[in-house]
């Protein structure tokens, strides 16, 4: 067990957010991640996975909600680390096998190991994660739209229901190493489907594998995956993405035809004005 004086405590309350922020849960999620993991990293490591989190690097952007390599933590340096890769872990369903052997060759392999019991030893006060409601239909479309993201936006929950608060027993399960040639699984944050962005309107649906769907499926969502099931996760995601690109050229397209009409009328006015004025200047 790690010394009470090599690691830093790390609270949900630390984040600067609410339910009601859309990076909110996504923070949880890596908060959950720093208390399971962070004991087996080196003190400097430690370190480097708090700071990320409470600079919030791990907020998305649109390009990054549908493409893993679009996140900031991989063309970040510090997002091609031990830190960076469970960070990215407690975000995404699946990490590229290339890019997670990529830093285990250069870092070593991951904590595999949940030892969130043994933090909350360490901190006996420490306030466990919300759990919400996420049955609804917005949190569903979320779901279908971003097919690659652990986490579901807090901001999509039921408000009717209150919120509870977890226990603090996690389990601490001992995973056995992956071989050399593979990447070493992270086990998902003991709770996912919390977090990130209200979306207004519906999208084009995709289906979804239901073991994508159930954040139940802990094990199957954290195992490595192929390049090919990870390129059939990103067709889906360019599927949808051709789909809204050919709505905005629709857009785009009407957009245009209603400028040409406006332009058209400007010039009808102008050649009716002239026209009356060379009839007033020949009487």
């Amino acid at each position: 067990m790690a010394q009470l004086g090599t690691i830093r405590r790390l609270d949900i309350v630390q984040l600067g957010l609410d339910e009601n922020h859309m990076p909110y849960s996504d923070g949880v999620a890596c908060v959950q991640a720093y208390w399971a993991y962070s004991m087996d990293l080196s003190q400097g490591e430690r370190d480097n996975m708090r700071n990320l989190i409470l600079n919030h690097s791990y907020r998305h952007t649109v390009a990054s909600r549908q493409e893993f390599y679009e996140h900031r933590l991989c063309r970040d340096p510090a997002g091609r680390t031990r830190p960076g890769l469970i960070i990215l872990r407690a975000l995404y369903k699946a990490v590229p096998v290339d890019f997670e052997n990529g830093v285990v060759a250069r870092c070593g392999h991951l904590p595999v190991r949940n030892r969130s019991d043994e933090y909350f030893t360490l901190f006996p006060d420490t306030v466990g994660p919300p759990v919400f409601d996420m049955d609804t239909g917005r949190a569903r479309r979320y779901q279908q739209r971003y097919p690659l993201l652990k986490v579901t936006p807090s901001t999509l929950r039921n408000r009717d229901q209150a919120v509870v608060i977890a226990p603090q027993e996690t389990p601490s399960p001992t995973i056995p190493p992956a071989s050399p040639t593979a990447s070493s699984p992270v086990p998902a944050s003991p709770v996912t489907d919390t977090d990130f962005e209200e979306i207004s309107a519906s999208p084009p649906a995709i289906p979804i594998p239901e073991n994508l769907q159930s954040p139940s499926a802990t094990a199957e969502a954290n195992s490595p995956v192929t390049r090919q099931e990870f390129d059939q996760l990103c067709s889906e995601v360019a599927t949808l993405a051709e789909n809204v690109s050919m709505l905005r050229r629709a857009f785009e397209r009407q957009r245009e035809r209603r400028r040409e009409q406006r332009r058209e009328i400007r010039r009808q006015i102008r050649r009716e004005i002239r026209r009356g004025l060379r009839r007033v200047r020949r009487r």
